[in-house]
Order: C-alpha cells, then sequence, then structure tokens
C-alpha cells in the first residue's frame, strides 16, 4: 500500500487535462486513510457519500461533529474523509462528499503528498459525461449509502432528473444486485405547500417506477427523507438523517457478511487501485472483484489440490455441498 506524508488535500477522485486530454489522478486518498487506521488489517470500513452544496455542508457538519471540514480539495470530483469518532472501530466510516452539477475537476500542483497520472482510452467521451462515468462507474462500487439533498437541486423533481443522468451509466459492479448502494434522498419540510407536496411526491414515485429497472441495477434500494423544519436548530434537524444512514450502513454490512464480500480496509484499497485501472482503460467495461482478486495470483498446475482447497474453504464459510457442486 502506497505511503502518503500528511497533508491537507482531501481530494479522492480527480481528473487533469494534458493536452487536451483528460487524465484520471490517483491521489492515494484512500490508501493514506487506510494507512492511519490502527488496525487496517481487521477492520472493514463502511463508506458514505453525500452530495450537495449547502444544506449538505450543513448536514456534515452535524452528522460528523468531530471532524474538521477547512481542509482543502480544490475543485475534485469527490473528496474523502474518516469520521474521527469511529477510526478505531471494528467498522470505522468513511465519508465522501461532492457535488452532482460539479463533473469536471482541477488539480493541485506540489509535493505534499503522492499523486500519479493514470492514462485513459476515455476518445470520444465528453468531460461532463467521463465526470458521471468516474461516480456511477467507479466510486459507487466503494459506496455504500449514497445522500442527496434535494432542495440543493431545485427539489425532488429536479434531483431525479439529475440522478437519473447518472443512472444512465449503469453499474460496472460483478457484486450481487443487494450490495449496491442504497439511496437517500434528503428533502426539506413539506410545510411551505401541501398541494406542492403530494404533486413532487406523486412525480418522484412516478419516475421510479419508469425507471424501475436502470435505477434497480444501480441501487438497492431508495428512500426519501422529509428532514425536520429548518426553524429548529441545525443539530435536531439532521439528527434523524444521521439515524438512518448509520442505520443503512448497518444494513448494508448485514448484506455483505451474508454474500461474503465484505472487504477489509486493505483490500478495499487494492480493488480500488485495480478498479481505477479499469476504468481508465475502458469507462465502460464491467469491474470483475474475483478476477481483480486473482491478480498476480497464478493458479497452480495441480487442479485437483486447487479444487480441493477452494471446496474446504466454502464449506468454512457455509456454503452448501450442492452450492460448491454448481460452481
Amino acid at each position: 500500500m502506497a505511503k502518503t506524508m500528511r497533508c491537507d488535500h482531501i481530494a479522492w477522485m480527480q481528473c487533469t487535462n494534458e493536452n487536451n486530454r483528460l487524465r484520471l489522478q490517483e491521489n492515494f486518498r484512500l490508501s493514506s486513510i487506510v494507512s492511519s487506521l490502527p488496525d487496517p488489517f481487521n477492520q472493514y470500513p463502511g463508506t458514505i457519500a453525500f452530495y450537495g452544496k449547502r444544506h449538505m455542508q450543513n448536514a456534515l457538519r452535524e452528522v460528523f461533529p468531530r471532524n474538521k471540514f477547512r481542509r482543502s480539495s480544490g475543485r475534485s470530483l469527490l473528496n474523502l474523509r474518516l469520521d474521527i469518532v469511529s477510526e478505531r472501530q471494528d467498522h470505522p466510516i468513511l465519508f465522501a462528499d461532492g457535488d452532482l452539477t460539479n463533473l469536471e475537476s482541477t488539480c493541485f500542483s506540489g509535493t505534499c503528498h503522492m499523486s500519479k497520472t493514470l492514462p485513459t482510452s476515455w476518445n470520444g467521451v465528453d468531460a461532463q459525461q467521463v465526470g458521471r462515468l468516474l461516480h456511477a462507474r467507479l466510486a459507487w462500487l466503494f459506496v455504500d449509502v449514497i445522500c442527496v439533498f434535494a432542495e440543493d437541486y431545485g427539489g425532488l423533481t429536479g434531483i431525479m432528473d439529475l440522478i437519473s443522468r447518472f443512472v444512465s451509466c449503469g453499474s460496472a459492479s460483478s457484486l450481487p444486485q443487494a450490495t449496491r448502494p442504497s439511496l437517500i434522498i434528503a428533502t426539506p419540510s413539506w410545510t411551505r405547500s401541501s398541494t406542492l407536496a403530494v404533486i413532487e411526491k406523486d412525480t418522484l414515485h412516478q419516475t421510479i417506477k419508469e425507471r424501475s429497472r436502470a435505477m434497480e441495477s444501480v441501487f438497492s434500494s431508495i428512500k426519501v427523507l422529509e428532514l425536520t423544519d429548518s426553524t429548529v436548530s441545525s443539530l435536531a434537524r439532521y439528527r434523524r438523517l444521521k439515524e438512518v444512514l448509520l442505520n443503512e450502513l448497518d444494513h448494508g454490512r448485514i448484506i455483505r457478511l451474508e454474500t461474503k464480500t465484505l472487504f477489509l480496509a486493505e483490500h478495499l484499497v487494492a480493488f480500488w487501485m485495480s478498479a481505477s485501472r479499469s476504468i481508465a482503460s475502458d469507462a465502460f467495461r464491467d469491474f470483475d472483484f474475483i478476477q481483480a482478486s486473482r491478480q498476480d495470483l497464478r493458479t497452480p498446475q495441480d487442479f485437483t489440490s486447487h479444487l480441493s482447497t477452494f471446496v474446504n474453504c466454502a464449506l468454512t464459510y457455509g456454503c452448501s455441498h450442492t452450492t460448491c457442486s454448481v460452481l
């Protein structure tokens, strides 16, 4: 795992423009966070991605009150932080933040942290579409919960139209559909107009129904959370949101335990690096986690021994003899 110098930059996902060609910039942000964990070989992080503007920033300060929010990120597609409160727990929380309308990024120059530019094969794909592809087909592979603030994007109608553009990119994950991130849409209180509330809710449900197949391929579930009225304190307004987010992380962890797809922190770093290289070479290629886990590991020529080891491991982790025979 790459070791990085300590600095104030938190950019996780960025592109750079070299001679009018977009390149993927790897800042080793995830690697830096994982290396700071006390026991990354025995910790299983969960990740929440927040999308929004002013209302998102207000929520972040209440959901993660112990973290500092003055660190520089440049104009990145996504930033990444570690929740200070949970860093020593078995399941530390990572949280990313970005803006769904900011689909282009600029990179810092300097030597305060390691960085690497990955060559890309994105000919014919414009910068806006590249941004959407990187969110939907790279970042969301490593996210358990996505929280979007509708108030920052013109309400429910506006946010659903915006999300649909990302959904059209599809998911690149080879893992079971149940492991896709859950989507939480945070909306303001409906007290301003009951008629408007009914119209927006009906429009939302109709949009989800019309695009259900596409939505289900990207999200494991979609929920709308009405925030407390803005007349109360910020702490009170976002208390329920925090509870819902933590519950979603717990539920996602159970699903990943059941599907044998709960990854250690160190494994996440390796998968992230492999997925980054994959999307850089082909933005529309699906990412095979199993194949990536076998990278640089040659299969033994003695298949009898190999199959015996495989079956024993499968039985140890709860697979039935029937399932093993099918595999």
